[in-house]
């Protein structure tokens, strides 16, 4: 992966460690990349926004949802952050790579349009 200097020349972004080959892992559901410790894996983002907020809520601490009864019997439920020791926003980068089709690797076509070749 080649970082680029300029937003406009990136396909995708992905959030690293300052200084390490740590990064975001690649966790989608809801927040729950909160809960993972850094990986050798990175999740790649298609947008620098994104990743961005992916680095906040990760560099926050763990989010859970918090769901109890309250006193009419009515479930409620709250976002909950717990920090985690160690993790600091200022140790995250952001870094823009491009995606680059490697020769021979497979196309794979859309559901329904035919089959995958090489």
């Amino acid at each position: 992966m080649n970082p680029h200097s300029s937003i406009e020349d990136c396909d995708a972004f992905i959030v690293r460690k300052k200084g390490t080959q740590l990064y975001l892992p690649p966790i989608r559901r809801f927040r729950a990349a909160t809960s993972q410790e850094l990986s050798t894996v990175p999740r790649i983002f298609y947008s620098p926004l994104s990743a961005v907020q992916a680095a906040q809520w990760w560099a926050e601490g763990e989010t859970h949802w918090d769901r109890h009864q309250d006193w009419e019997g009515e479930w409620d439920e709250d976002l909950k952050t717990n920090p985690v020791d160690g993790r600091k926003l200022e140790d995250l980068e952001i870094i823009g790579i491009k995606l680059h089709q490697l020769p021979g690797s497979w196309n794979v076509p859309k559901i329904g349009e035919g089959s995958i070749s090489d």
